[in-house]
């Protein structure tokens, strides 16, 4: 259950290579899955891997459409 690893909001950034602030505004505006303990956001690394091949099955369907 490697895949089931929780991260936080560094971790996050390092596994999407983006800033930590790119992080939190994508989180405040709720386009990142995530949830929170106090102030502290965590998601866990399957919710991540789900969300990117969303990201991308929803690229390639509008690449579809624009053709």
């Amino acid at each position: 259950m490697q895949n089931d690893e929780v991260l936080d909001i560094y971790e996050m950034s390092r596994y999407l290579r983006c800033s930590v602030d790119t992080i939190r505004r994508m989180v405040q505006r709720k386009h990142l899955p995530h949830y929170r303990v106090g102030n502290r956001i965590f998601t866990r690394k399957s919710f991540l891997d789900e969300w990117i091949l969303n990201q991308v099955t929803c690229s390639v369907e509008n690449n579809a459409y624009a053709e």
